[in-house]
């Protein structure tokens, strides 16, 4: 079963973040076709997230890790990648740096 944890801040509305979850997980879905994908969210408020010793420095960069057998096709990697930064970009839009969300 995959598994997909989400580091990211507070403030995400619910319709947001059910869209937002659908869309990773269909993306998850296509790229492995093994069902049962879940996914962790874990929130923290700009008070709880430092960058170089300094809390609340900049917006929160969401930190994604990705649980599952490896990808041997790097093009299905390369869609299911697209897909889960648009659907965060689009979920944390004004309230997260988007622009360099990690997924390990």
């Amino acid at each position: 079963m995959p598994q997909f944890f989400i580091e990211a801040p507070t403030g995400v509305r619910s319709e947001a973040k059910q869209k937002m979850m659908k869309e990773i997980t269909a993306a998850i879905d296509a790229a492995y076709h093994i069902p049962d994908v879940r996914i962790w969210l874990r929130e923290y408020a700009p008070d709880q997230v430092a960058q170089d010793g300094r809390l609340a420095a900049e917006p929160i960069r969401p930190l994604c890790f990705l649980e599952a057998p490896e990808l041997a096709s790097l093009d299905a990697k390369r869609r299911m990648a697209g897909k889960i930064h648009t659907a965060i970009a689009e979920a944390y839009d004004g309230i997260a740096n988007t622009e360099e969300t990690l997924i390990l």
